[in-house]
């Protein structure tokens, strides 16, 4: 039993030290000229920085990055492209819930985006302002 129980703790180790290792290439991936290749980095990297605290700092700083990002769509530069990739990186914040969307990097991306030419990707950072910025319940305001 004991044995299994090493044997399992091996392979947790080593499954780590390999996604510890594709974050680099995940990060590049973002800068790729393709939004879809772009958004299945902004995917992984998200499913990784919930699931790996030591790495969220580094993650969360290359996803809010993703706005500067130049993709293309049939050869050509689309901002269009770059709003859709910077939609998929608010529908990743909102799963980080209020400590990451509280904090002023995060804010300031979310209120740059309230700007946004997509009114969907504008919509949603409209919406998680509001609900990060909303009291927590059970609160009471000294007056």
């Amino acid at each position: 039993m004991e044995r299994n129980s090493d044997n399992r703790q091996s392979l947790e180790s080593r499954f780590s030290k390999k996604v510890d290792a594709l974050i680099p290439h995940l990060i590049a991936l973002l800068s790729d000229k393709t939004m879809v290749t772009a958004a299945n980095a902004i995917g992984a990297l998200s499913e990784i920085a919930k699931n790996k605290a030591e790495h969220q700092e580094m993650i969360l700083g290359a996803l809010l990055k993703v706005e500067k990002g130049k993709y293309y769509h049939k050869g050509e530069l689309s901002p269009e492209c770059t709003n859709v990739a910077i939609g998929h990186v608010i529908q990743c914040l909102e799963q980080f819930g209020n400590p990451v969307c509280q904090r002023n990097d995060v804010k300031n991306f979310l209120k740059r985006q309230t700007k946004n030419t997509r009114p969907k990707v504008k919509l949603m950072a409209e919406q998680l302002l509001d609900k990060s910025s909303q009291k927590k319940p059970g609160r009471k305001s000294q007056g």
